[in-house]
């Protein structure tokens, strides 16, 4: 294992890890419907505050979140991400709140902002951030998204990983979605490295590693739930962390 990783590391000038289940654990936490409510309470408390509107919990899923989140099965076959904005603004004029641009990313962080509690980092990925920074190798995150980057780099901040992370490279903003080669090439060109000189570390074949491979990229499969995959050609594979990392 340790060979393998060394040798990989040898031709490595720059690092992207995948965010959800890979850097983070994203599904921790109570279930997706009380996620849903708590993120939609959030939203109402701001709403009051700012525009002293009441609008009830029920109203936010059914004219925001529902309409937005009933996009998500088409976003592989789309492509791209649709703007969370847009469906901000649509319940906004249902309920004839009149609200000034700059409001709306202070709606969408009061939203999204329940990320940073839930999506705790998994274990071993501040130290392995450590090492590769130790070995002045360049750190990227490179994800799909549907909200806008800054509000994950808010969570990265919270946990103290930010200071390790020198490049985000989210779908959201980017306008590509994994596995779609652009945005690995995007991601490279943005770390002013070429593709055989980057790693990709992530969870998922069909989006992290076949992505990557298609332009060059060195791959890690980080299968924590031990998966088997027929189509899988990562060169290396783990299901933890501090595989990687030598004792002492």
């Amino acid at each position: 294992m340790l060979e393998k990783f060394d040798a990989i590391i040898d031709a490595t000038k720059g690092v992207f890890f995948d965010r959800g289940d890979t850097t983070n654990a994203s599904h921790q936490g109570p279930s997706s419907e009380a996620k849903e409510i708590q993120r939609a309470e959030c939203l109402q408390l701001f709403i009051q505050k700012k525009y002293q509107k009441t609008i009830s919990v029920d109203q936010i899923l059914q004219t925001f979140i529902d309409p937005w989140k009933s996009t998500f099965p088409n976003r592989d076959r789309r492509g791209y991400e649709l703007k969370i904005d847009d469906y901000i603004n649509e319940m906004l004029a249902v309920y004839n709140i009149d609200y000034q641009e700059a409001d709306i990313n202070q709606m969408i962080f009061a939203y999204g902002k329940s990320h940073i509690q839930w999506d705790t980092p998994n274990h071993g990925i501040s130290d392995l951030f450590q090492y590769f920074k130790a070995k002045n190798i360049k750190i990227g995150i490179l994800s799909n998204s549907v909200m806008p980057g800054w509000i994950y780099q808010e969570m990265y901040k919270h946990y103290g990983l930010a200071q390790y992370i020198d490049e985000y490279v989210f779908s959201y903003d980017v306008g590509f979605r994994k596995p779609d080669r652009r945005i690995f090439e995007y991601a490279c060109q943005k770390m002013t490295l070429a593709p055989q000189h980057c790693l990709m570390i992530g969870d998922r074949v069909d989006k992290d590693i076949m992505g990557a491979k298609q332009i060059g990229m060195r791959t890690i499969w980080y299968n924590v739930e031990k998966h088997e995959s027929d189509n899988c050609n990562a060169d290396l594979e783990i299901s933890n962390f501090r595989e990687l990392l030598r004792s002492g």
